[in-house]
């Protein structure tokens, strides 16, 4: 059977307002991105004039053998450790992901602002805020590393507190004390004869004690889930709660004993045995 052609029809001519919206269009793709460029090189400006305004130092603290230790770090992931490759408690701003001092490391741009109040000695690790997009400035992205010897250790309380960053711990203290603002927690196989905390606004809480335990345990988050694992054989006197989201705590562990609070607003908490 025949099929029938149609003749071809051209297709319409756009409308002078169709013309306008294209040009309206390619001229804001345009607009962003020039304001990206600009944001971009700004941040970048920025980063270099704030990165001039700290001198370089060494990037090891020697801090001696202090019986009460306060840390705090604007902008860094810190790590704890008690560690026999240090004589004396020893501050680091290393590469990310390093749990060592380098044997020759390089100065970095930043400031150690030691100070002492009532028997406590602090020591304020200010780095630059802002960091450049590009790779002009070798020294950024830093974590600070926090190596306790072992001979040091069972007389310290260590308190490490940090605005924005994460922080993990590790080994036996005379006390524990650890706080951010924006920030995951992990202290895995921790102790004192003192107590132990983790605290944090927004982040995960992840705390394990070792067999020597702890006088008291505190673990709270306002937003993220709290787990907290515990050595046998012992109770606790526990405070668990979940505002919005589930409480677990294992069967055995409560009980007369230290004081254990694990806490949060929105999020999971659990307490368990190891």
């Amino acid at each position: 059977m025949p099929t029938t052609q149609l003749p071809p029809r051209p297709l319409p001519e756009g409308t002078g307002r169709d013309r306008t919206m294209r040009r309206v269009l390619v001229i804001l793709a345009v607009v962003c991105l020039v304001l990206t460029a600009g944001g971009l090189a700004a941040r970048s400006i920025a980063a270099g004039v704030e990165q001039s305004r700290f001198p370089e130092v060494p990037a090891v603290l020697a801090a001696g053998s202090p019986s009460s230790l306060e840390v705090t770090s604007s902008v860094s992931d810190v790590t704890v450790r008690v560690s026999d490759e240090v004589d004396q408690v020893t501050l680091a701003l290393v590469e990310q992901g390093t749990d060592t001092v380098p044997a020759d490391p390089a100065p970095v741009k930043a400031r150690w602002v030691r100070s002492t109040h009532d028997g406590t000695l602090r020591v304020d690790v200010q780095r630059p805020r802002l960091e450049a997009t590009s790779s002009w400035f070798d020294d950024e992205h830093r974590d600070l590393l926090v190596l306790v010897p072992p001979s040091a250790a069972p007389d310290l309380s260590l308190a490490v507190k940090v605005d924005v960053g994460d922080l993990s711990a590790q080994g036996a203290l005379a006390g524990l004390d650890l706080r951010a603002i924006t920030g995951d927690i992990d202290a895995d196989g921790v102790s004192a004869h003192g107590s132990v905390a983790a605290r944090t606004d927004v982040g995960d809480i992840d705390l394990a004690l070792d067999d020597d335990g702890a006088h008291e345990v505190t673990a709270r988050t306002t937003t993220g889930d709290v787990s907290v694992s515990l050595p046998c054989c012992e109770t606790w006197s526990v405070d668990a709660r979940a505002e919005e989201g589930s409480t677990d705590v294992d069967a055995g562990i409560r009980g007369e004993g230290a004081p254990l609070s694990a806490r949060t607003d929105i999020g999971d908490v659990s307490v368990s045995r190891r």
